[in-house]
């Protein structure tokens, strides 16, 4: 039995997705890690240092969206993920009796990498507003794509909120429309799957950009 939540780790916007993309190795990054700490013995030397808070994994691969999109610097690793999920999901190599799977229903990448546009309630945070700021930060989040992106998410549907219709975005193209396509691939390879959405929101009458939520995704 499997349990999805908050992102199958497949799918998405080309080369983009959430989840293991990039071709880097593993064993690339470990030695880059070992050779930064002089390290030549493997395990036992990395264990070997005295302050563990200087062995890290390389900050360009958890912060730069241009060498590791998205939650991509999970890397397949051929002694636990010999591939990318969606090419084993689709080969039917990941095969559960049953499959649980859902999110939130804002769930994505914009709250985590903050490149959604800001209510400007919590200093320093500027008050992204409107037509303009909505245009900039899809420009900045989808390239090319953007002029695609807000025709199918215009800002009437949505109340004229920037973050609204930013955030939806997002989450439909990182989560909620990948997590739909791992479920119809088990259904098609006869596993029996159930699916869920959180989308429940009780917002702080006292602190602004605060509340109770099932992620903090729904406050952005």
């Amino acid at each position: 039995k499997v349990a999805l939540q908050s992102g199958p780790c497949l799918g998405g916007p080309p080369g983009r997705g959430w989840g293991p993309v990039t071709s880097v190795s593993p064993s690339a990054i470990a030695r880059e890690v070992m050779a930064q700490l002089n390290v030549t013995s493997g395990i036992e030397g990395l264990r070997a240092v005295r302050d563990a808070t200087r062995i890290q994994w390389p900050s360009r691969y958890m912060e730069d969206l241009d060498v590791a999109p998205y939650f991509s610097a999970y890397f397949p690793d051929d002694a636990v993920v010999r591939s990318p999920p969606a090419d084993l999901w689709a080969a039917g190599a990941i095969h559960p009796r049953a499959m649980l799977v859902g999110g939130t229903s804002k769930d994505g990448t914009a709250a985590f990498y903050g490149t959604a546009p800001t209510l400007g309630n919590i200093a320093p945070d500027p008050a992204q507003l409107g037509d303009a700021a909505y245009e900039t930060a899809l420009k900045g989040a989808w390239g090319a794509a953007a002029r695609a992106v807000r025709a199918h998410y215009p800002l009437s549907r949505f109340g004229g909120s920037a973050q609204a219709a930013f955030v939806q975005a997002d989450a439909d193209a990182y989560v909620l429309c990948p997590q739909t396509e791992a479920a119809r691939m088990a259904v098609a390879a006869g596993v029996a799957v159930w699916h869920y959405e959180f989308s429940h929101f009780m917002p702080s009458p006292t602190a602004p950009g605060g509340g109770c939520d099932n992620g903090v995704e729904l406050d952005v």
